[in-house]
C-alpha cells in the first residue's frame, strides 16, 4: 500500500518534516535517527490527515443521501 498518493501529499509531508527538524535541532542536537524519525512521523501524519479528510468527505455523502 502507498502511503503517499501524489507529489502533492510528498510535498506537505516534506514541509512537516522540515519544520519539525528546524524547530526540534536545538533541543536534540546530536541525536542519531532523529531525521529519519522526523520524516517517517511527517509521513504517517499526512497519511492519518488524508483518512481523515477521506472519512469526514464519506460520511457528508451519505448523510444527504439519507436526509433526501
Amino acid at each position: 500500500m502507498k502511503r503517499v498518493k501524489n507529489e502533492v501529499y510528498m510535498i506537505i509531508a516534506a514541509l512537516i518534516c522540515a519544520l519539525v527538524f528546524i524547530y526540534s535541532a536545538p533541543y536534540l542536537g546530536g541525536a542519531g535517527g532523529k531525521l529519519g524519525t522526523i520524516a517517517f512521523g511527517s509521513v504517517i501524519s499526512v497519511f492519518g490527515l488524508y483518512q481523515c479528510l477521506k472519512f469526514i468527505s464519506e460520511r457528508k455523502f451519505f448523510n444527504r443521501e439519507a436526509k433526501i
